[in-house]
């Protein structure tokens, strides 16, 4: 714990016990179904690889209500309940129009579209914009979609059996560039800078299909998979974001597989004016890495607020998914309300935030 302690020194203090959940994945198309993933298994593939492939899909009804009940059954100093900042893609792969051509050209579909299609999302949609009235989910931008777009065409085209076979079943793996330094889920990373142009479009397309699914002008960002190059920085600001998550140490990749270095911290300014941000504690309670998770999240929860800082939980989505494994939800789910407790139990000036209740309180919006 140590290191947590040396994270929370630089940045702007409060004496206010301010507590988000930034949770990255949602919104985002990885298995399509419980039988679409038993089709990929007998084909081959190994979904042990990561509990991504194992767990992780679309968020079904029962995610989301059973998550809605978790938070609605805590309240802070204010009378709010607990509150979730979902880091989420407004759209996914259109998987039929871009095998109807062959693999040649790139289809996106939005979300509001997707999920009714599946019989246990029938009210996902209405709940998210229940939620969003509620402010105890308010979703802000995790890019277009959570797959580099070039890298997956090439990919299909080849007919990579690491992307085609779950591509071909409706389903978004991760699989990585012979080299390995390159995952299909780092959705704006690259080898030829001039890919970088093209990011420009997508975040222009991602945060207007952003705003017509979920409602409003997200302003927050944080890329999937993997650091950004800061270049896009003018790009997201361009289109409306003031506040872009990063690492305190930030690998700021240059192409071909390079980076360059960069010291960051909560509330840094760029040359656009926007503000930098920085999970300081990680809770993934269905990783198995030898922890309690929620003694484990706690601890750094106090370490924060003994800095006099915020605390930002970083998180996954599968964590709390339910649509392959319903006790992989439970797990999560159960997880998070005893840590919501612990806290609530020693805070009792705790205060829930979203992401934007949080950059307005500390930066002034």
């Amino acid at each position: 714990m140590f290191r947590r302690h040396i994270s929370n020194i630089l940045g702007k203090t409060t004496n206010r016990h301010l507590l988000a959940f930034f949770i990255d994945d949602y919104g985002a198309v990885i298995n399509d179904s419980s039988e679409s993933q038993k089709k990929i298994a007998s084909l081959g593939y190994d979904l042990t690889k990561n509990r991504f492939t194992q767990f992780d899909a679309l968020e079904t009804d029962d995610d989301i209500d059973g998550l809605f009940e978790v938070l609605s059954s805590f309240t802070d100093i204010n009378g709010n309940n607990a509150v979730w900042t979902p880091l989420a893609v407004p759209a996914n792969p259109d998987f039929e129009n871009i095998k109807k051509c062959n693999f040649e050209e790139y289809f996106f579909k939005t979300n509001d579209d997707i999920y009714p299609l599946s019989n246990n999302r029938q009210h996902v949609y209405d709940l998210i914009k229940e939620g969003i009235r509620k402010r105890i989910f308010v979703p802000q931008f995790h890019g277009r979609e959570h797959i580099n777009v070039r890298m997956l065409m090439n990919a299909l085209k080849e007919q990579k059996p690491e992307a085609y076979l779950p591509f071909m079943n409706n389903s978004l793996y991760t699989f990585r560039t012979n080299d390995g330094k390159f995952s299909s889920s780092m959705a704006f990373k690259f080898y030829d800078i001039n890919d970088l142009n093209s990011y420009d479009t997508i975040i222009k397309e991602g945060l207007n299909a952003f705003e017509h699914v979920y409602g409003y002008r997200a302003i927050h960002f944080n890329a999937p998979g993997e650091r950004e190059n800061s270049v896009i920085d003018k790009y997201l600001f361009n289109n409306g974001i003031k506040y872009i998550e990063t690492d305190k140490i930030k690998r700021n990749p240059i192409g071909n597989g390079q980076s360059r270095i960069q010291i960051h911290w909560n509330g840094q300014m760029n040359n656009y004016n926007q503000r930098y941000i920085i999970r300081n504690c990680v809770f993934e309670p269905t990783a198995d890495i030898g922890v309690d998770w929620v003694d484990y999240t706690f601890r750094q929860i106090e370490i924060a607020f003994k800095w006099k800082k915020p605390a930002i939980v970083s998180g996954h989505r599968v964590n709390f998914a339910g649509g392959i494994s319903e006790k992989n939800r439970q797990i999560g789910l159960k997880a998070l309300s005893m840590l919501l407790k612990k806290v609530t139990d020693k805070y009792n000036d705790i205060e829930f935030v979203s992401s934007e209740d949080l950059f307005k309180i500390m930066y002034g919006g």
